[in-house]
């Protein structure tokens, strides 16, 4: 007995010193060869050590139908750690063949490792198979087609105009509703495209949290929300639409296994049953506003303001001196295309200089519409003594409660112009306020009587001055040889650089969405980690955001060799912020913060990995 264990004891002690001692290896292995056409068998990559970026092959011939799932294990053997890592994909192969999959690579202690190839055999499935196969087809299409009518009839998104006619410039107000009944389970909610609003000026409302009602839909009741609100003010005459909001969503139906007994799945909501998973397109209405040209007939000075307004004039003062300016301000409030239309023109007489005016913008958008005032400041500046007249400055704008054009005229201006001092008396243009302050001040008085100075005995040559200049070079050349020393050596260090840069992208990107964390405003948080996502893979891929969508993430980032599971990652975290910010339950403080430091680590995985 003592032997015998004695033995055991030898043999084990002599596998973990074979065990730490084996060279590190990278192998490709399948469930089974030969497979049947059409059905999913795993591969897997193994490595028996710790490893990292690890790149697959192209699956040329097979279609992926899940992975790559990656698992460790972790060993202490006397005291020796060692890491084995493993990455598996289940595929599918559609064509009867010899096909072969080719190596995948990944990355130890510095030195790039490959798999062996593995030459799968696809044998065509028996006459029984196909006919299992078309049977379990049509029964899958048959579930999918009772599904999507389920769906589509308790789910839908709604776009609402407040009207559908409008002059150009007039306000216009879009709504997007989603409308869930409430047995419907919804377990993915992810946005593909935001409306297009070509034609349109627009600005979106703030709509903090989103808030869910219930509403009675042809006596049904819903859960509904308007997940979008935007104020629209047509700029061109015609035909203009708003086009769809778009969602790809995620619903889970209980089935029953028993489906002759089944009248239909949304009977079998509170049933026993499997549940399966539906994808659906989810897509609002498109609404079309048909825009009508302003009337003929425009007053002369009409700048294209819309709406109901009233408008004041004054001067700041009403004496002044030449070359000294007054400030004459315009302000225009009411309720309309504010932001829309220019200043208007003053007419000054031929011995005054005007500026560009300065604007001070005090105007709110709502629901209920923009208002508020523009301030026009005009900075004036009389060239010569005199008593002068500024016309009444006009305003005119359309009027929609009375659909006709209307102008509101201030009072004319005197300006009484005394004798300027002799140090501002020349005529100066193109300046600002500020630079007027200084004129006069930049040439002094010349003095008309001359005063002796006695010149220094003290030369430069030989001064404390003379060897400080002397020294500066050198000290100069010293400290750009240090930098440009310290520079080349973090250059050569390129996985260190790459960090730095990750990082420091990570932190700005990130910026935005750190304060509304400690802000706790869970709305704008998610609303800009989804922005710095999509807008650092935008700026990365050098596409267009709107030309940007999931699978073209996942082919342009392959493409520059960033690795798949850096890929999933940033993806599954890109869904995870735009799915929250339509959902409650993700708002908490411990779930943003999770949601903040994930997505720090996919900017800064993916800048590592792209290379």
């Amino acid at each position: 007995m003592k032997l015998r264990v004695s033995i055991y004891l030898y043999l084990s002690i002599f596998m973990s010193f074979v065990a730490l001692g084996q060279e590190p290896q990278f192998t490709a292995a399948v469930s089974g060869n030969p497979v049947v056409q059409g059905e999913p068998f795993r591969v897997q990559f193994s490595v028996n050590t710790d490893a990292s970026n690890f790149r697959p092959p192209s699956f040329d011939g097979f279609e992926v139908i899940n992975g790559p799932s990656q698992s460790s294990s972790t060993q202490i053997i006397n005291g020796q750690f060692s890491r084995s890592l493993s990455f598996t994909y289940v595929l599918k192969a559609n064509k009867v063949g010899t096909t072969t999959i080719q190596p995948a690579s990944i990355q130890v202690e510095g030195k790039r490792l490959r798999s062996n190839t593995i030459d799968m055999r696809i044998v065509e499935p028996s006459q029984a198979e196909k006919e299992r196969r078309e049977q379990a087809a049509d029964q899958e299409k048959s579930l999918r087609g009772q599904a999507i009518d389920i769906i589509k009839n308790n789910l839908y998104l709604k776009t609402n105009v407040s009207k559908t006619s409008a002059y150009v410039g007039e306000q216009v107000t879009a709504s997007f509703k989603l409308y869930v009944n409430g047995e419907l389970n919804v377990v993915g909610l992810e946005m593909e495209s935001s409306p297009i609003l070509n034609g349109f000026w627009s600005q979106e409302i703030d709509l903090g949290e989103v808030q869910w009602q219930r509403e009675q839909v042809n006596g049904v009741w819903f859960r509904v929300a308007t997940l979008k609100q935007v104020v629209l003010f047509p700029q061109q005459s015609g035909k203009l639409t708003v086009d769809p909001y778009e969602f790809k969503t995620v619903t889970r139906l209980q089935t029953n296994s028993q489906s002759n007994r089944r009248r239909s799945m949304f009977d079998d909501f509170f049933n026993r049953g499997s549940y399966k998973d539906f994808e659906y397109k989810l897509s609002s209405n498109a609404i079309s506003v048909n825009v009508k040209p302003l009337p003929d007939g425009a007053p002369a000075g009409f700048n294209g303001a819309v709406g109901t307004y009233e408008m004041n004039a004054w001067v700041d003062n009403t004496k002044t001196v030449a070359n000294e300016p007054v400030t004459l301000k315009v302000k225009v409030s009411g309720k309309g295309n504010l932001k829309l239309f220019d200043a208007p023109t003053i007419k000054l007489p031929p011995d005054m200089e005007t500026f560009d005016p300065k604007t001070a913008d005090n105007t709110k958008v709502s629901l209920a519409g923009m208002s508020g005032d523009n301030i026009f400041e005009f900075l004036i500046i009389p060239r010569r003594e005199g008593q002068y007249k500024i016309e009444p400055v006009t305003f005119s704008y359309f009027d929609l409660t009375t659909n006709s054009y209307k102008t509101i005229t201030s009072n004319e201006f005197i300006i009484n112009v005394g004798k300027g001092s002799g140090d501002g008396s020349s005529n100066v243009s193109g300046v600002s306020r500020a630079e007027l302050q200084l004129l006069g001040k930049d040439i002094r008085y010349i003095k008309t009587d001359t005063e002796l100075v006695a010149k220094s005995k003290t030369g430069f040559f030989g001064s404390q001055v003379f060897y400080i200049l002397l020294m500066l070079p050198f000290i100069l050349f010293l400290i750009l040889f240090l930098l440009l020393s310290k520079r080349r050596k973090e250059d050569e260090d390129t996985e260190l650089m790459k960090n730095k840069r990750a990082s420091k992208l990570a932190k700005k990107r990130l910026s935005a969405a750190g304060e509304a964390l400690k802000a706790n405003d869970s709305n704008k948080f998610y609303e800009e980690i989804t922005k710095a996502l999509w807008g650092y893979i935008s700026d990365k891929l050098n596409i267009p955001v709107s030309e940007l969508n999931k699978d073209v993430v996942r082919t342009k980032l392959a493409q520059i060799n960033v690795d798949e599971t850096q890929i999933d990652s940033f993806l599954k975290t890109l869904e995870e912020s735009e799915f929250a910010r339509y959902s409650n339950s993700a708002n908490t403080s411990d779930r943003m913060n999770e949601v903040y430091e994930k997505s720090g680590t996919v900017i800064t995985n993916i800048e590592r990995g792209i290379r």
